[in-house]
């Protein structure tokens, strides 16, 4: 049975089951078929094959997606990639424009798109082998007449006698402007010089003919780019007596982001705009891939209409993942840009878009930013801004990608004083703060707290490591260093109690939960261990953590606390879930407790609710006498505060 696609393909995916399904899709449209398990051996097969296509998750142990896909990019920089992720990130989305991925494919995956993005692909990669065929057909001029092509003709010294009307069109240039004028009257100045020095020496030289893409420039000044293949035409003596040039117009098909990066050279005082369509997800719901690229199409001719006359554009780059560009060369005030944004979205409001017979009320986030030199990175960075934020709709973002430049180089230098401190001995301390009974006057327990020690011997808290850490892979690597520590404490001293602070993503890695279980079902640990739970807005595997904490009550008499109680994500169904011992009241409560009426109504409110359930309470921040007198009239049965003691050491 003959292939659908005659192309070999790559498919690159981790798991077992999904490889499996799109592996039988795959194996019957194409003419040879590549599987890899995982990135390294996914590049490995790329060398091996050189296969015409990659198609490939993200998410892959050893090596991910995007990092296979820059080493593919490396060896082969007109590779042909697409990617497959069950994430829909605008940091994804960026770094895959950023390496020309071809397609960008959210999963789970729709056979249906998939089909269409290799369809597509496959279009570009017949186009490449139709136009080495043309060239081999060649003899003579007279037989490459192909009115899909531009077609030009220059004498041995390179200079025009010969354009047909493609030509003419696309490089806005007149019959009469053309020529008896040097063909480098097209060149881009961004074009090196030793591509025309090669070509120059195969076509004059070698006398042969020369293959490539070229990026030229029109009369406007705006980049196009061109398949392009020049033939030596010889008369019967083998003596060169003019040159044929046969391209096709590649620019749709180029990477929208470097077709907006080019313009942008080309203009002088450019103002970029970019917008993104805030509920892009309704549209994951409703659409395929190939209906969603439509989409963009539509939508696109509709926000272009609804800009005011004041900042009309000629030209939309469809960005994908919905998100849109829009340039415009003209000094323009950034109050002014501001309003006429403003317009733009009163007018989007006033115009329905219409696809495939349904009206749709899209809500956009736009960003502009008229620094040509980090132009496009502040825009995409205002945008990322503002989704961050959930405030605004509107941003100027002059100057934002150096801030976070300074923000990346920030978070480095913390990335590497964890780096360092986990590699040392005694650099990843825990500082412990009694816990006091207001009744007695007597230490309950200890709260376990971290800290890192850097290069000059400085203590440093975890508010200024913490975030970075847990955005990189050294988190549960330092939840571990607190787990040890814990345990040295807890065997030197028989009998001091430990309260260890714990996320969700603690407890869901399998790792820690096997090293807590070790820890707290030790004998001599027996009912002395508590475990903190911290705010944490996201729960990857609740039923784990349920079971884990059924599991250490039994098992290790482990007593449970959530903690910041009062604030943030902390809630009444927290503690339905997971039945706590303790609930530590939030020190924002607390430190104004003798002045905010408020303050003392929610303390309350939490003290009566904990009595009638059972569990016992504990107020942070107790800072002097006043407010531990106060928390104890109040009722709470603990304090913990500098009051009592600062985090320090315990020697013993």
């Amino acid at each position: 049975m003959k292939s659908i696609f005659e192309i070999t393909l790559l498919y690159v995916e981790d798991d077992q089951d999904i490889r499996e399904e799109l592996s039988y899709f795959l194996k019957n449209r194409v003419r040879t078929l590549h599987v890899a398990k995982n990135g390294e051996e996914g590049l490995e097969l790329y060398k091996e094959n050189m296969p015409d296509l990659v198609i490939s998750d993200i998410s892959m142990p050893k090596m991910d997606g995007i990092q296979m896909s820059e080493k593919i990019k490396e060896f082969d920089e007109n590779s042909r990639i697409v990617i497959l992720t069950a994430f829909n990130d605008s940091d994804y989305l960026t770094n895959a424009i950023n390496l020309s991925i071809d397609r960008y494919l959210i999963k789970p995956i729709n056979l249906k798109s998939l089909h269409d993005a290799i369809n597509k692909i496959y279009k570009i990669i017949l186009l490449e082998r139709e136009n080495k065929e043309v060239v081999n057909l060649l003899e003579q001029y007279k037989k490459v007449v192909d009115l899909s092509a531009i077609v030009s003709k220059t004498d041995t010294n390179g200079v025009i006698t010969y354009t047909n009307k493609r030509f003419e069109e696309i490089s806005g240039y007149s019959k009469d402007e053309l020529i008896g004028i040097q063909h480098n009257i097209v060149r881009h100045e961004d074009v090196s010089s030793k591509l025309y020095e090669d070509l120059w020496h195969t076509i004059k030289d070698e006398k042969k003919p020369w293959f490539g893409t070229i990026k030229n420039k029109n009369k406007k000044g705006q980049a196009y780019y061109v398949d392009a293949v020049i033939e030596p035409i010889v008369d019967s003596n083998g003596k060169i007596i003019e040159y044929i040039g046969i391209r096709h117009d590649i620019t749709d098909i180029m990477n929208p982001k470097r077709q907006l990066l080019d313009d942008i050279k080309n203009m002088s005082t450019p103002v970029l705009i970019l917008a993104n369509i805030n509920n892009y997800k309704i549209l994951k719901e409703f659409y395929t891939e190939s209906q969603r690229d439509k989409f963009e199409e539509v939508f696109s001719k509709v926000l272009a209409q609804c800009f005011p006359k004041a900042l009309s554009v000629d030209r939309v780059y469809i960005l994908g993942g919905g998100l849109f560009g829009f340039l415009k060369n003209e000094e323009l005030n950034a109050g002014h840009i501001n309003i006429y944004l403003h317009k733009l979205l009163i007018n989007l409001k006033r115009n329905d878009v219409l696809f495939e017979g349904n009206k749709y009320d899209m809500d956009i986030l736009l960003s502009f930013s008229y620094d040509k030199n980090n132009l496009f990175d502040d825009a995409i960075t205002g945008i990322r801004q503002l989704k961050n934020d959930k405030k605004e709709n509107i941003l100027f973002s002059n100057g934002f990608y150096e801030e976070k430049q300074k923000e990346a180089k920030e978070k480095l230098k913390t990335l590497t004083l964890i780096k360092n401190a986990l590699n040392s001995e005694r650099k990843v301390l825990s500082f412990y703060q009694p816990i006091v009974c207001n009744q007695t006057q007597t230490i309950e327990k200890y709260e376990s707290l971290l800290r890192i020690i850097n290069s000059k011997e400085e203590i440093i808290s975890p508010f200024f490591f913490l975030d970075v850490a847990k955005k990189s892979g050294y988190y549960h690597d330092l939840t571990k260093k607190v787990i040890e520590n814990a345990s040295k404490i807890l065997h030197r001293n028989k009998t001091i109690k430990i309260s260890i602070n714990l996320s969700s993503s603690d407890i869901e890695d399998l790792e820690i939960r096997d090293l807590l279980f070790e820890l707290v079902t030790m004998k001599e640990n027996k009912g002395r261990v508590t475990f903190e739970l911290l705010e944490d807005e996201e729960v990857q595997d609740l039923e784990a953590i349920k079971i884990f904490i059924e599991l250490v009550k039994i098992a290790g008499d482990v007593k449970i606390s959530i903690d910041d109680f009062g604030s943030g994500y902390s809630n009444y169904e927290r503690l339905n879930v997971f039945q706590p011992d303790y609930i530590k009241i939030d020190g924002s409560l607390i430190k104004d407790i003798l002045t905010s009426k408020y303050n003392q109504s929610i303390v309350k409110s939490i003290i009566i609710f904990a009595k009638e359930n059972g569990i016992k309470t504990i107020a942070e921040f107790v800072s002097d006498e006043k407010i531990h007198q106060k928390v104890k009239e109040l009722g709470v049965d603990f304090s913990q505060g500098f009051y009592f003691g600062k985090p320090e050491p315990i020697i013993s």
